[in-house]
């Protein structure tokens, strides 16, 4: 893995990859760097950044911070099966706390703020693929490599050996909710990368609709990646062993 890994949720630096991802160059230049969501000092910000218009309809099951529980109780009632929570800090706290198996990658800018996100999903028992879902870039930042970044970073710790720090999975699949302003921006980062073999599927989630203020039913977008087509994309990328070794401050 690219970079180093602290329990204090320090800055790690990415390098430029060669060939393949041009746009990360820029964000790099202009000093974004990746680290472990260190929740004690991110949730604020990150509740800012996932409760933007342009940002909630695109993050399954959260809901901006003024939404009203009322409206968490009612979703929740039509689609049991699945997780909601209000994007307050305390919501995203217990959220990621009640979720071990889910962890999360920040970018922030040279004055420290976070400008964007990714989770990374472990796989249940049994099961091969993790998932990379609810990337999330703060709009004034789109287009300068932040989320070519916080993609390949997830990828590198999803296809590293538990040994270098990472999963050790040989699949990868990202989730990309359809039927959003912009949801097409969002693929064409995962499609960069290597992912391919979309599969759409309907009503198979609830995102917020600011317009609505409320959550409404959409379909999403599964695209996959091997670890050997993101090896072929990103070869002669340097690695190190630390990024996600030990566990998430939370």
């Amino acid at each position: 893995m690219i970079g180093r890994y602290s329990l204090e949720g320090e800055p790690i630096g990415i390098q430029p990859i060669s060939g393949g991802a041009p746009d990360e160059t820029e964000a790099l230049r202009r000093g974004v760097e990746l680290r472990v969501g260190d929740f004690e000092r991110d949730a604020e910000p990150l509740a800012r950044l996932y409760s933007h218009p342009d940002i909630i309809g695109h993050l399954a099951g959260v809901a901006p911070m003024d939404a009203t529980d009322e409206e968490i109780k009612r979703v929740r009632r039509r689609y049991p099966n699945l997780t909601f929570f209000i994007a307050t800090p305390e919501g995203i706290r217990d959220f990621y706390e009640k979720n071990p198996h889910l962890d999360l990658i920040v970018a922030q800018n040279a004055d420290g703020g976070i400008i964007g996100s990714v989770t990374v999903e472990k796989p249940g028992l049994g099961l091969t693929v993790a998932t990379l879902a609810r990337l999330a870039v703060d709009p004034q930042e789109r287009g300068r490599g932040v989320g070519d970044l916080l993609v390949v970073q997830g990828c590198e710790y999803i296809f590293a050996s538990s040994r270098e720090g990472g999963l050790g999975y040989t699949q990868a699949r990202a989730n990309v909710i359809k039927d959003v302003e912009g949801y097409q921006r969002a693929l064409s980062v995962f499609v960069k990368h290597g992912f391919g073999g979309v599969m759409e599927f309907s009503d198979s989630c609830a995102s917020w609709d600011s317009s609505q203020g409320r959550f409404i039913s959409r379909g999403a977008v599964w695209t996959r990646l091997s670890k050997d087509a993101f090896q072929r994309i990103h070869q002669g990328r340097d690695t190190s062993q630390d990024f996600f070794r030990g566990p998430q401050t939370r």
